[in-house]
C-alpha cells in the first residue's frame, strides 16, 4: 500500500504546525514509508488516519513511530565536560539544567553523571528532560539501555551508576531519580513556563529539523525560560547564524556556546 500524495501532504502540514518539523524532498520518502507502515500495523485507512490525528493522544502515538530517537551516552561530550567549568566560573551555588529534546534519557543522565563526578555530591542541581515522544520518555523513566547506548560510558562510571540487566544495562535508582522527565513541545510556551527558569539549556539535534521561522520561534520560546547570562548548547552541526534571537556566540575551550543576553 502506498499512501497518497494528498494524505502525505496533509500529514506533513500537521507535523509542521504542531512540531515545527519540516518534511522536504529529502525526507518525504522516509515519511511516506513510516506512514504506510503505521497504517498497515494499525489496520487504518488514510481517511481513518486523518480523522484520528486530530486526537492529541493518537497524535502522540503516531509521532512516536515517525520520530528518530537514536542516541547514546556522552554524545558530543565536549559540551557536557564544559558544563562544570561554566558553573564554577559563574560561581553558581545551584544550577538548573534543561535537556530538550532528551530522547530516551541518555543526555540528561550523562549531565547528571558529569556533575556528580566534577562538582561532588553536595552541589545542588536540578536536571529536567523533555521530549515530544511519549514512548521515548517512557523508556527514559525505565532507565534500561542497550550495550550500544552505553558504549562511551567510562568503565568506572558504568560500574558505579549501572547494573547489568538481561544483556542490557539498568540505571541505578539513585541516578535515575536525579532527572525529572516530561512529555512536552518546544512550541508550547505555557508548558515551558511551567518548568521554571534554567541556567543551562541543552537543545541539541533539534533545530536541524526546522526551517528558519520555526528555529527562531523555538529559540525565542526557550529564551523565555532561560536566565539572563545562562548558556545554550546546540549540536556542532547546528548554527544560530542569521536568526534574530537573544543569544550571543562565545567560544570556550574550543567549544562553541551561546550566551543568553
Amino acid at each position: 500500500m502506498a499512501v497518497s500524495t494528498e494524505t502525505l501532504r496533509t500529514v506533513s502540514d500537521m507535523i509542521y504546525h504542531r512540531l515545527g518539523i519540516v518534511a522536504d524532498k529529502s525526507n518525504m520518502r522516509l515519511l511516506a514509508s513510516k506512514v504506510d507502515l503505521f497504517l498497515l500495523r494499525n489496520n487504518l485507512t488514510e481517511q481513518d488516519l486523518l480523522r484520528r490525528l486530530k486526537d492529541q493522544r493518537f497524535f502522540e502515538d503516531f509521532i512516536s513511530v515517525i520520530t528518530v530517537n537514536e542516541t547514546y551516552f556522552f554524545r558530543e561530550k565536549e559540551h557536557i565536560s564544559l558544563l562544570p567549568k561554566l558553573i564554577k566560573r559563574e560561581r553558581l551555588l545551584k544550577a538548573r539544567i534543561l535537556s530538550i529534546p532528551c530522547s530516551t534519557g541518555e543526555e540528561p543522565l550523562s549531565i547528571v553523571m558529569e556533575l556528580l563526578e566534577s562538582m561532588g555530591s553536595t552541589f545542588r542541581f536540578d536536571v529536567v528532560g523533555v521530549d515530544v515522544d511519549k514512548r521515548a520518555i517512557d523508556i527514559a523513566r525505565k532507565g534500561i539501555y542497550s550495550r550500544r547506548s552505553v558504549m562511551r560510558v567510562p568503565p568506572a562510571l558504568l560500574r558505579k551508576y549501572f547494573e547489568e540487566y538481561n544483556g542490557a544495562y539498568k540505571v541505578k535508582t539513585e541516578l535515575k531519580l536525579k532527572v525529572k522527565y516530561y512529555v512536552g513541545n518546544v512550541f508550547d510556551v505555557s508548558f515551558l513556563k511551567s518548568l521554571g527558569i534554567f541556567d543551562f539549556i541543552f537543545c541539541r539535534n533539534l533545530l536541524i529539523y526546522f526551517d528558519t521561522k520555526k528555529r527562531t520561534e523555538a529559540l525565542n520560546n526557550l529564551a523565555q525560560i532561560h536566565k539572563s547570562g545562562g548558556y545554550l548548547f546546540i549540536s556542532k552541526t547546528e548554527t544560530l547564524l542569521g536568526l534574530v534571537v537573544p543569544y550571543k556566540r562565545e567560544v570556550m575551550d574550543g567549544v562553541i556556546v551561546y550566551k543568553r543576553v
